[in-house]
């Protein structure tokens, strides 16, 4: 009898082992399932953007004005070449008016661009110019075409010059096609204006 009961004992110790490795095993598979919901949920990464840059600065090689009068309307040039081991083409630029007594009003429809020096007008580049983003101080220009390595590009802002006169400074920041733009500031533009009453 003693051998009937312990054969019975082995026989429950077995099928609570089994039954036990099976809640074992389901809460494995209920686990899997879950974290493999988890990682499919998840928000994919986005595919990495090589930042654009630069391998050889432009250079602001002249600023100038069109008029130096007090508070008239003046088309202000500012030339940059873009060396031919640049290693992007010139995208956009920059101008913003830098601390001084007055600040100049822009008017960003008004802007243009050609190839070649100031005043010297050669092929025209068509541009958009707007206002920078909660910065009245200054002016944003994107050629339309980037301006290819080896070419002098002259860009050109429409404004209303300061009524008090004197040395206004406006910095400079080239950008390269491409995404994620790595700026380059490439100095300030400086232009001279009249005082009211012709002095300077």
């Amino acid at each position: 009898m003693s051998r009937f009961f312990d054969h019975m004992n082995h026989h429950l110790r077995v099928l609570t082992i089994l039954l036990t490795s099976g809640i074992v095993l389901l809460n494995i598979s209920q686990t899997t399932d879950i974290l493999a919901q988890d990682i499919t949920q998840q928000p994919q990464p986005t595919s990495y953007q090589v930042p654009s840059f630069f391998l050889k600065s432009p250079t602001l090689i002249r600023s100038a004005t069109s008029a130096k009068g007090p508070a008239s309307e003046a088309n202000y040039h500012f030339t940059i070449q873009v060396p031919s081991n640049a290693g992007q083409p010139l995208k956009s630029v920059t101008i913003i008016q830098q601390l001084n007594v007055e600040k100049i009003r822009f008017l960003p429809q008004g802007s243009q661009a050609f190839i070649g020096q100031s005043f010297h007008r050669g092929t025209p580049v068509a541009v958009q110019g707007e206002l920078i983003e909660n910065d009245t101080d200054g002016v944003k220009v994107i050629f339309n075409e980037p301006i290819l390595p080896g070419n002098t590009v002259t860009v050109v802002l429409r404004a209303i010059n300061p009524l008090y006169g004197g040395v206004y400074q406006f910095g400079v920041t080239a950008f390269p096609e491409g995404n994620d733009q790595q700026g380059l500031y490439l100095g300030p533009g400086r232009l001279h204006f009249s005082m009211p009453g012709g002095s300077s």
